[in-house]
């Protein structure tokens, strides 16, 4: 089945995916907050910033006019959130300890140049008609590879039954983003916008589903080894807290393609995050 394409509807479908992709990319904003104020990266992680970086680089290379005809929107988020996860890289590199300085540099250094030779070899190598499709390709499988940080958080709700580790309004996000852009994707006949944020919206059901499910449930009680009394100990509670938003967020996004895509990060792309 085909429609005709009204530019006004396709923009509108766009904007929306823009807007709830925007919210996954600032989640990061309260755990970079705490960095720059303790002067320390504690025990977060920067490894779902520098996939969100890459994923959303390829998703704006997808929308650019040079790879893609009017995915402009696809581009102008995924922007937004390659800005904001370098912003988040740079800030950890600057406050972390010399050896996890020198390995995320390394990371974010060979990240560049990866990115550097995708975009040459496509702008030199392939025609036209090809660049979406051979961009495409790869953008999406770097989406579906960040679909496959959340999958251990979902293992844990059903063996711990316990969604503290599992922010609601995150979840929600994550379902509301990529729904938003399979919306966008079916519209506008893009099958690599629509196959990761297909996933996405699987994904932030069963988020959601685990929820509803385990919401009432409470975990069991850890005796407190330092104080000899029973309770409930928060120390690992509180450490896995710190990861949890960005690690939700990288599941994520869309990928906005959510060609694009927390506190550690469902990323998120964009497109999941577009």
């Amino acid at each position: 089945m085909t429609w005709v394409i009204e530019p006004g509807v396709k923009t509108a479908l766009g904007v929306i995916g823009n807007i709830t992709a925007l919210g996954l990319f600032l989640a990061p904003v309260k755990t970079f907050v705490r960095i720059l104020r303790v002067r320390g990266v504690e025990d977060f992680s920067c490894l779902p910033y520098l996939v969100t970086f890459l994923n959303c680089s390829l998703w704006t290379f997808y929308g650019l006019p040079v790879v893609t005809r009017s995915a402009i929107l696809v581009a102008t988020i995924n922007a937004v959130g390659t800005a904001l996860a370098l912003s988040y890289c740079l800030i950890y590199i600057t406050h972390a300890p010399p050896p996890q300085q020198r390995r995320t540099g390394a990371l974010l250094a060979a990240e560049g140049l990866g990115l550097a030779a995708v975009v040459l070899i496509v702008l030199l190598a392939f025609p036209f008609h090809m660049r979406t499709t051979v961009v495409g390709i790869v953008a999406v499988v770097v989406t579906i590879g960040m679909y496959c940080a959340p999958l251990g958080k979902l293992r844990q709700v059903v063996r711990d039954r316990s969604v503290e580790y599992m922010p609601f309004l995150l979840s929600l996000n994550v379902l509301l983003n990529a729904t938003a852009w399979t919306v966008y994707a079916v519209y506008a006949h893009d099958i690599y916008v629509l196959i990761p944020n297909a996933l996405g919206v699987l994904l932030g059901t069963a988020q959601l589903v685990l929820y509803a499910w385990y919401c009432k449930e409470r975990p069991a009680p850890v005796a407190d080894t330092e104080s000899g009394r029973g309770g409930s100990s928060t120390r690992g509670g509180a450490a896995l807290h710190k990861n949890l938003s960005a690690r939700q967020l990288l599941g994520r996004t869309l990928s906005t393609g959510e060609k694009g895509g927390g506190e550690e990060i469902e990323i998120g792309n964009g497109l999941d995050s577009k």
